[in-house]
C-alpha cells in the first residue's frame, strides 16, 4: 500500500494554554524584562472552537490577563491578519475602554473577556497570537493532510482516519477506525468522493468506522467531494480541498484539519451534528 502523509503543525505553543506567557528576550538570550515581566499571564482555557458545517470554524468562550491585552489576531500561514479581535469583535473593544492603558490591573480587576464569539473563519493553517505589553502567547492551528487512496481496482487502500491521520487497507480498516472511505466510479478506476466508513460493505469496517457527518456546501451529503466538510463526533473539522486521481486508479487527498491536540490545546466543539452509526 503506498500511502502519502505530510504535517505542518504545531512549532509555537508555548507550554500551557492555561496559563502562558513569554517574556521577550535580547540577542545573547537574556531576558528584557525585570521579574515583574513574568507576572504578565494570558489565560486562554476558556477558549475553544465551534466547527461549522460549511466549512469554517468560530472561536467561542473566555480569555484572561492581569493585564491589558493589546494584541488579539488569527494570522493565516502567511503572517496576514485574517481576524483581528481587537479592531473587529464589538466585546473586546468595548472591554478595553475599562482599562487603563498603562495596562495595570488588581486582583480585583483582572481584564476577562467572556463569552467571546468571532466571525467565521474558513477551515485553515492559523497563528493564534494574543500579547500583554509584557507576555506573548502563540499556538498554530491547523494540520495539512496530503493522503494516496485507491479506487476498488487500485492496490491502494480506500481508508482514511482523519482524526489519527492515517490512511490504510481493507485489513487494517476491519479493527482500526476509518472516518471516511472511497467511493469509486463504476469502471472501479477513479475516485469520484469520499464517504461514511460506517456505510463500507464489510460489517467488520462498519462496527470499527469511526462516527462522522458529512456537508457538501452547508448541507448534510452521503458522500463529499471537492469543498466537502468532515465533522468527527471526536471533535475535529476536515475540509477536503482537492481530489486528483491518477492513471493507475489512485487518488490524491487534500485537506486541512482543525482539532485539539497537546500544543494547540482548545477543544473542537461538535455540539448539534447527528453522526454515523
Amino acid at each position: 500500500m503506498k500511502r502519502i502523509f505530510r504535517t505542518a503543525i504545531f512549532a509555537l505553543a508555548l507550554g500551557s494554554m492555561a496559563a502562558s506567557f513569554q517574556a521577550c528576550t535580547d540577542e545573547e538570550g537574556n531576558s528584557i524584562f525585570d521579574e515583574v515581566a513574568a507576572d504578565e499571564v494570558i489565560e486562554t482555557a476558556g477558549l475553544k472552537i465551534k466547527a461549522n458545517s460549511n466549512g469554517t470554524i468560530q472561536f467561542i468562550g473566555d480569555v484572561s490577563s492581569n493585564a491589558k491585552i493589546k494584541t488579539f489576531e488569527l494570522k493565516d500561514a502567511s503572517g496576514n491578519v485574517v481576524y483581528d479581535f481587537v479592531k473587529s469583535n464589538d466585546q473586546v473593544k468595548e472591554k478595553l475602554k475599562d482599562i487603563a492603558e498603562d495596562g495595570k490591573v488588581t486582583k480585583e480587576k483582572v481584564f476577562s473577556l467572556k463569552d467571546i464569539t468571532s466571525a467565521e473563519i474558513p477551515v485553515d493553517l492559523y497563528t493564534l497570537e494574543i500579547k500583554t505589553k509584557k507576555a506573548e502567547t502563540k499556538v498554530t492551528l491547523g494540520e495539512v493532510l496530503d493522503y494516496k487512496i485507491g479506487a476498488s481496482k487500485s492496490n491502494t487502500g480506500s481508508y482514511l482516519s482523519i482524526v489519527n491521520n492515517e490512511a490504510f487497507d481493507y485489513a487494517t480498516a476491519k479493527t482500526k477506525a476509518a472516518e471516511v472511505i472511497a467511493e469509486s466510479s463504476a469502471d472501479g478506476k477513479s475516485v469520484t468522493g469520499l464517504k461514511n466508513a460506517s456505510k463500507a460493505q464489510d460489517p467488520a469496517v462498519q462496527a470499527a468506522a469511526g462516527k462522522v457527518a458529512l456537508f457538501q456546501n452547508g448541507a448534510a451529503a452521503d458522500m463529499i467531494t471537492e469543498g466537502g466538510v468532515i465533522i468527527t463526533a471526536s471533535g475535529c473539522i476536515c475540509k477536503v480541498n482537492t481530489i486528483q486521481n491518477d492513471a493507475s486508479g489512485d487518488a490524491t487527498v487534500k485537506a486541512v484539519t482543525i482539532k485539539k491536540t497537546a500544543t494547540a490545546n482548545f477543544d473542537v466543539d461538535v455540539n448539534g451534528y447527528t453522526f454515523s452509526k
